[in-house]
């Protein structure tokens, strides 16, 4: 840097200082690599470099887009592109497409995203940058995954992977693999997805490539987390604690996170979850990554809703979506809104629930979250059959199914198909409900979705009686009492025993009626005692709700004393100053007259003096003149006298 500035070579320094800044930027120190940056940027607009400008704004939009403020880093995106633009650089626009595309995907906006890396492709195609094309490829196959559209991903990433093996470059492979491996777990093809993932790892271990290994790493622990297979999920999470370091400071807050999250929801230790989480979070406060900061507060509020404690969970969901207001996260605000709504629906808050759930989807429709929509609009659908409003549940179940239809999800459409048929049988349709719960048993069936069997059956059953068809009725509350005993779920049991109980009765078989009755209070019991700690819980929200009003009343109250005090001072102050102020006026007034007097005064004193001195200048001209007027006479009478006088004496 000494000698750069010695040689006055400006051009050297600030490409020194962006260096120092992207390197900042990569040991996740946001606060000085924007410093750097934008010393470097104040060096390229005095000398009029744009290209070295435009850069410089776009790497400022990096750190922006790694603290999460999604806003900022699209806005210098955008002016860095308006000036490759003006220098007609077509690599730098399309490298800042590329950027702008990134931003649209972390945001939610993936169709938005696809279109930017489609006219970044364009450019480089001209160019034969193979690597980049493929590069963007899987950026487009990636926000496929995340709209939903499985068949679309994996036609852009195997593309990818065809284009990277076309350039023989080993080091563009894993990137590649790893979202593929993501796309086959997300279909539940585990097997397929830890292939993917291996293969990747083999690849970054030869070449090297620590964030990619750590990433991994934690995404193989995360594999065997959902296949439940924890001891060795664990153990991939440690082997990534074990191979970083201090220069992989946010993937080492990632790992925390997940070794948190795994202690927390699936392995029972509270205190060993936070004992990571903690770490991780203020990882993520101290390098400003917000994104990441959300997504463990909501993981947090998330296992504290499904232990029934209500309060803390909201505590976690409100402050996470404090974060993602003021970083404008769309699609983190959705997330916590559905949160919001679940926590509202344990608690048989409908209004409520309804009003988040409502929020989430048109967040959803908006940036055109395709995977998303469905799975909200079946949530809605679902609330309004539980506030008997069952023609809105039929529109947005029938909208989710066309929409699960187009993703082509298949085990989604055994929950429309139910929630369809229950909708119909509640409006006393019953051939419509008979036609989809029947589709909804064959859908079911196929994905292995006990719980929607049961139920399905329960409202079968229900139909039929109500058809006078007892065999029928029968037939299929036994198949739901099977299905609810190997989901455990004690709401179905519950249900298809109190259906049970006076048909084995009216048939006399005594000892399967004893048994159903058991079952059912069993069960009921359970429910009763879940409804009391619903209730213990609604009393508890209402209390602390309560007590917040009243400590919020008390400090306003507390607040307009001490206004009122201020305002009583600040008036004292006011009319002290007033009084002061007259007070000054008076005496000025007294003053300035005095003084007035003073100047008539002496103007009367000048002119008294003036007319004395006339006085006095007229009174020596008369005695002049009378002095003059004796003295003439005199003279002449003098000489004559003069001379008698003589004459007399001779």
């Amino acid at each position: 840097m000494t000698n750069y500035e010695s040689d006055d070579n400006h051009r050297e320094i600030a490409s020194t200082l962006s260096k120092l800044g992207l390197l900042q930027e990569q040991l996740g120190n946001t606060t000085k690599a924007l410093a750097y940056l934008n010393r470097s940027l104040a060096i390229t607009i005095d000398l009029k470099d744009k290209p070295g400008t435009a850069v410089n704004i776009r790497n400022l939009g990096s750190v922006y887009s790694t603290q999460g403020l999604f806003d900022k880093a699209l806005q210098h995106y955008q002016k860095s592109l308006n000036i490759q633009e003006e220098i007609n650089n077509q690599l730098g626009i399309a490298e800042c497409l590329f950027e702008i595309s990134s931003i649209y995907g972390r945001i939610g906006k993936y169709t938005q995203a696809i279109s930017y890396c489609e006219k970044a492709i364009k450019i480089f195609h001209q160019f034969g940058n193979i690597e980049d094309v493929a590069m963007l490829n899987s950026h487009i196959g990636i926000n496929y995954m995340m709209m939903g559209r499985y068949d679309m991903a994996m036609t852009s990433l195997h593309e990818a992977v065809k284009q990277a093996k076309s350039t023989n470059n080993v080091h563009l492979l894993p990137g590649f693999y790893m979202p593929l491996a993501i796309v086959y777990v997300e279909q539940g093809n585990f097997e397929k997805g830890i292939e993917y993932f291996s293969n990747s790892l083999e690849l970054v271990q030869r070449t090297g490539n620590k964030s990619k290994t750590l990433a991994i790493l934690n995404n193989l622990g995360f594999t065997h987390q959902l296949m439940g297979s924890y001891e060795k999920a664990l153990s991939f999470y440690h082997k990534s604690l074990n191979y970083n370091d201090s220069s992989e400071i946010p993937a080492h807050a990632k790992t925390l996170s997940f070794i948190g999250d795994l202690y927390l929801k699936y392995l029972n230790s509270e205190d060993s979850a936070f004992h990571y989480l903690n770490r991780a979070n203020n990882i993520y406060k101290s390098l400003g990554h917000t994104v990441q900061l959300r997504i463990n507060l909501e993981s947090i509020g998330s296992w504290y809703t499904s232990q029934g404690q209500i309060l803390k969970a909201l505590n976690f969901y409100y402050d996470a979506l404090n974060i993602v207001e003021e970083t404008r996260d769309t699609l983190g605000v959705a997330s916590i809104y559905n949160d919001l709504a679940s926590v509202h629906k344990m608690q048989n808050n409908w209004k409520q629930a309804i009003t988040y759930q409502l929020k989430a989807l048109e967040i959803y429709e908006l940036i055109q979250h395709n995977s998303q929509i469905p799975s909200t609009k079946m949530e809605m659908a679902d609330l309004y059959l539980s506030t008997n409003e069952h023609r809105k549940a039929l529109k947005f179940a029938t909208e989710a199914l066309n929409r699960f239809r187009t993703l082509k999800d298949s085990c989604q459409l055994s929950n429309s198909y139910f929630t369809i048929g229950k909708a119909y049988s509640l409006l006393h349709m019953t051939d419509s409900a008979v036609n989809y719960l029947q589709k909804a048993i064959w859908q079911a069936e196929k994905c292995h979705l006990n719980v929607t069997l049961a139920q399905s059956y329960i409202e079968m059953g229900k139909i039929h009686s109500a058809d006078q068809q007892a065999k029928k009725a029968f037939n299929a509350y036994q198949l739901a009492l099977e299905y609810a005993e190997v989901s455990q779920d004690r709401r179905c049991i519950q249900e298809a025993a109190a259906f049970l109980f006076p048909i084995y009765q009216q048939k006399g078989e005594f000892k399967k009626a004893f048994e159903t009755i058991n079952l059912y209070q069993a069960n009921k019991d359970s429910l009763f005692n879940a409804e009391n700690t619903r209730i213990l819980v609604q009393k508890e929200m209402e209390v602390a709700y309560a007590k917040a009003e009243k400590e919020k009343a008390l400090l306003q109250q507390k607040e307009n004393v001490l206004t009122a005090q201020k305002l009583e001072k600040q008036q004292w102050v006011i009319y002290t100053s007033i009084g002061g102020f007259v007070a000054m006026l008076l005496i000025a007034m007294v003053v300035y007259r005095n003084f007035r007097n003073k100047q008539k005064a002496n103007v009367l004193l000048r002119q008294q003096k003036k007319e004395l001195e006339e006085m006095d200048h007229v009174k020596s001209r008369l005695f002049a003149n009378i002095s003059h007027e004796l003295r003439t006479p005199l003279t002449l009478i003098s000489s004559p006298l003069e001379m008698l006088i003589k004459n007399g004496a001779t």
